[in-house]
């Protein structure tokens, strides 16, 4: 089961935004329950997440 409530998803958004201003870069790796979660809070493009290991991070 996959669980993030809207204070986890303002954290990862926070998160994301800092790393990307400072210059860095951001991965997420989720369950496809997860990605479930983004797609209807409509955050899915922003975080563009991976569902295994192998899946390369976005550039």
């Amino acid at each position: 089961m996959s669980v993030v409530d809207s204070t986890g998803l303002n954290l990862l958004l926070r998160l994301h935004r800092r790393v990307l201003e400072g210059g860095g870069t951001f991965s997420v790796l989720c369950t496809p329950g997860t990605r479930r979660l983004l797609r209807a809070h409509g955050t899915l493009d922003v975080f563009d997440p991976a569902t295994t290991w192998t899946e390369p991070a976005p550039v």
